[in-house]
């Protein structure tokens, strides 16, 4: 069964973790590149700012 829908008003900072699964590797090294290019393009469309962002060999976290 899904979560239930959270609300999300503005002006608040998230702090977003994404672990690879079992400490699994999540990006290979050109995905990262697109990975980064995808990211800055997603936050453009949304209006989101990015505050900081870090990608490691198992996992990636989000200032949001």
């Amino acid at each position: 069964m899904p979560r239930p829908l959270r609300s999300a008003p503005g002006g608040f900072v998230d702090h977003v973790i994404n672990t690879g699964s079992g400490r699994a590797g999540v990006f290979q090294s050109p995905e990262g590149a697109a990975f980064g290019s995808g990211l800055s393009l997603a936050c453009e469309c949304s209006g989101m700012r990015l505050l900081a962002w870090v990608l490691m060999n198992d996992d990636f976290r989000l200032v949001l």
